[in-house]
């Protein structure tokens, strides 16, 4: 297990993808909760580890990927929310909302959290991205515009 791992942050591409797909099959969360955790850690490993969890969507991730939220790595905030998306659990839905409302610099990232509210409940969205379109925050407003254009465009 150690040397999948440790593979997620080898310098080739090819390793990294072998030991992505090894870790999904094995299917053990735990691990990759403590790497994602683990901010020493090479953080191609970490942000690699996020979107595993993601895939194997174990709620017993919610409160590492919730916490990576506020990493200091783009890539590891980035992740997190993508497999938040993922999880279609109160607490996910709960935390990309506040993604949406609070308007992070890094404005993919919210607008990321805006897609997986539609994917995990369209309906209940709706009033997020409502209030969102009357936030102050210039990055929130953006957010909410891009997710209607996409709604729009995706039907």
């Amino acid at each position: 297990m150690q040397t999948l791992l440790t593979q997620l942050a080898h310098a080739d591409n090819a390793v990294r993808i072998v030991a992505e797909n090894a870790l999904i099959k094995v299917g053990d969360p735990l691990p990759l909760i403590d790497l994602l955790a683990d901010a020493s850690a090479p953080n191609e490993a970490r942000w690699r580890a996020a979107a595993i969890l993601g895939d194997l969507a174990d709620a017993r991730a919610l409160d590492v990927l919730i916490a990576a939220l506020t990493d200091a790595s783009p890539e590891v905030r980035t992740w997190a929310t993508w497999s938040l998306c993922l999880l279609h659990h109160p607490a996910a839905y709960a935390a990309l909302t506040k993604i949406i409302l609070q308007g992070a610099v890094d404005e993919h990232v919210p607008f990321m959290a805006g897609l997986g509210l539609l994917r995990q409940d369209r309906a209940a969205a709706q009033p997020v991205y409502a209030q969102a379109e009357q936030s102050a925050n210039e990055v929130t407003r953006r957010v909410a515009l891009g997710v209607y254009a996409y709604v729009n465009h995706m039907g």
